[in-house]
């Protein structure tokens, strides 16, 4: 959920560390951990103690949502750049999100798009250091683009796409899995497909 609206904007101001008034992200500084521990946090009030030791992490982000899970993917980055300076150690560290990095598992990213850059981490060393966090700490991360015209074949936001496919051969060429699913081919973009993606991605109905 977001943590305010600014008119019709989702703002997602609990888990990046710097957005404008209305919600776009000013970077994704890691420093912080603030979006892995606001999720690790929002899970400890609402799961069972015994409950955690087994859990494996899968995070959706909708839309302007996708800007969580850029900040997520960079904050594990961070923690593996820091380990490397502890010789290789995950140091000075809540349990909980050590416990985060380990399990992550599944990241989709639901037809995610902003009106302005930054909708994708396009860093090549963000992604080098997350590949090496997942191949040698975690039990292994896939990420999922699920996209419709809405947001891929945009004319006037040609930076979503753009970023998308740099996202993409980033996680392919240091060896991340990831998988793509394009949803409404062909159809000409609009606002009401952005939200049907929702449950065409539940019914598995892409055309990729």
């Amino acid at each position: 959920m977001p943590s305010r609206l600014e008119g019709s904007y989702a703002c997602y101001d609990h888990f990046l560390e710097q957005v404008t008034r209305s919600g776009e992200p000013l970077g994704y500084a890691a420093s912080q951990l603030k979006a892995i521990s606001q999720i690790t946090s929002l899970l400890k009030a609402g799961l069972p103690a015994d409950s955690m030791s087994d859990i494996t992490y899968h995070l959706v982000g909708f839309s302007k949502g996708g800007v969580v899970l850029n900040q997520v993917l960079c904050e594990a980055a961070y923690c593996w750049e820091q380990a490397q300076a502890s010789a290789g150690k995950l140091v000075a560290l809540p349990s909980d999100v050590t416990h985060f990095l380990l399990n992550l598992g599944e990241v989709h990213y639901l037809d995610a798009g902003l009106n302005c850059r930054g909708a994708h981490v396009t860093d090549p060393q963000v992604i080098s250091a997350l590949s090496h966090l997942v191949q040698q700490w975690s039990q292994g991360m896939t990420i999922h683009l699920h996209g419709t015209p809405r947001q891929w074949d945009d004319s006037r936001r040609p930076w979503v796409r753009l970023e998308k496919e740099r996202f993409k051969s980033l996680l392919e060429i240091n060896g991340l899995p990831v998988q793509e699913y394009e949803y409404f081919g062909g159809v000409e973009p609009t606002l009401l497909m952005h939200f049907e993606v929702i449950q065409a991605m539940r019914r598995g109905q892409s055309s990729v």
